[in-house]
């Protein structure tokens, strides 16, 4: 991955009351790439986007966050520094807005809007969502955080996200983090990816590595059951309860040879290759299967 990074989350925590959502998650999110989040819990997806976003008021943060330096949001209170550097894509927008007080016309035009069309209102669903893009990236910012809805619920819009995030990203000017349950969508639209299970980081990488070379029993697992494409996540027998446990979240369902420590350890992070990382207590014996 780049060594440039324009927001840096060290050890990062995210709870909801006493219910933990992310736990201990460090990742660089690199200038001017596409990083995509995968997550089988829409919760972990949007309380990671939402903080991000500097929308915190919901949520409890430990850890770091920071952008190129300078902390990333504020933790007084419910204010926040991130407005002005983070934006949340949240749409399809309210059909009241005017279409031509959404952003400048060569922006509309960018993400294939018609500036002639008079309200949001009049526009199919597919415009709706271009216009929800444009709205958050008439306020310039340095990173776009999309939540791309659940599969297959997504069904028309899956194609709009796409074209919007491949044509935002081309000129390399903004960040984009993107959150999904597919890994299929992932392979589509990421530059590099993290995949998180339980709200655990399990993988982070490259989108070749992760998706062609994956280190991990879970990721493995993952792309045996991605093989149509942005087919869903797979339901799952079990999960760790990470406030109550702190064995690695796949091991009721790994196929691998678990020893001891897959049931009492949370497995950390750690270098497969450079730029991609895995978190597995067997990481040496699974690598190559």
């Amino acid at each position: 991955m780049p060594s440039h990074p324009v927001i840096e989350l060290r050890d990062v925590d995210i709870t909801a009351g006493s219910q933990v959502l992310v736990r201990r998650l460090s990742v660089d999110i690199a200038a001017g790439r596409v990083l995509t989040i995968v997550s089988e819990r829409a919760d972990v997806r949007a309380a990671l986007l939402r903080v991000l976003a500097g929308d915190i008021a919901d949520y409890g943060i430990g850890g770091d966050l920071v952008m190129e330096g300078r902390e990333l949001v504020s933790r007084v209170g419910n204010t926040t520094q991130a407005e002005a550097h983070v934006v949340r894509v949240v749409g399809p927008l309210d059909g009241r807005v005017r279409v031509r007080d959404l952003a400048e016309a060569d922006l509309l035009e960018r993400v294939g809007l018609d500036a002639a069309a008079e309200r949001v209102g009049s526009l199919g669903i597919d415009d709706r969502l271009r216009a929800a893009y444009a709205e958050a990236m008439a306020r310039g910012p340095r990173v776009l955080v999309v939540d791309v809805p659940r599969m297959p619920e997504a069904g028309s819009l899956l194609p709009v996200h796409s074209d919007l995030i491949h044509t935002l990203a081309a000129d390399g000017r903004t960040t984009i983090v993107v959150g999904t349950d597919s890994l299929a969508v992932a392979a589509d639209l990421a530059d590099d990816v993290l995949v998180l299970l339980d709200g655990h980081p399990m993988e982070l990488g490259s989108v070749y590595d992760v998706c062609m070379r994956p280190a991990t029993p879970y990721v493995q697992d993952l792309l045996r059951f991605t093989a149509s494409p942005h087919r869903e996540l797979p339901d799952y027998r079990g999960f760790v309860d990470l406030t109550a446990r702190q064995g690695c979240p796949w091991v009721l369902n790994c196929r691998a040879q678990v020893v001891h420590a897959c049931s009492q350890v949370a497995p950390a992070l750690q270098a497969v290759a450079l730029g991609h990382a895995g978190a597995c207590h067997l990481l040496g014996s699974v690598a190559d299967a």
